[in-house]
C-alpha cells in the first residue's frame, strides 16, 4: 500500500488555512518534512502553528476504541476485544460476562 502523499496534505491544511490568518506574511517557524524522496519546507505563521496543534491534538484515530476497562491498554479492538489481556470491555463485554455466569450457575 503507498504511503499517503503527507506534503501535499501539510500544503493543502495551509492553503485552507491562510485566508483566516490575520498575520499571513509574519512567519514564526519552519517545518521541514520528508518522506519518501520528498521534501517539504513549510513556513509556519503564528495562526498555523496554532491550526496544525489543534489538528494533530484533536485528532482521533478510526480504530481508537478507548481503553481496556480490565488492564488500561489502548489495544482494544472495534469488538472491544483488549488484545493485551483478552477482556471485552463496555456493554458488550457487560452482556457476554452476565450470559456465561448464567450458563455456569445453570452447570450447562
Amino acid at each position: 500500500m503507498a504511503l499517503p502523499d503527507a506534503i501535499d496534505a501539510l500544503e493543502r491544511f495551509l492553503d485552507r488555512i491562510e485566508p483566516f490568518d490575520p498575520e499571513p506574511q509574519r512567519p514564526v517557524g519552519t517545518v521541514e518534512l520528508k518522506v519518501g524522496r520528498g521534501l517539504g519546507t513549510f513556513e509556519l505563521t503564528e495562526h498555523a502553528v496554532k491550526a496544525l496543534h489543534d489538528a494533530l491534538f484533536n485528532y482521533v484515530d478510526p480504530d481508537d476504541a478507548g481503553t481496556c476497562d480490565n488492564c488500561g491498554s489502548q489495544r482494544v479492538d472495534r469488538n472491544m476485544r483488549c488484545h493485551d489481556c483478552d477482556y471485552v470491555s463496555g456493554l458488550f463485554g457487560l452482556t457476554l460476562a452476565l450470559h456465561a455466569a448464567e450458563v455456569q450457575a445453570r452447570g450447562d
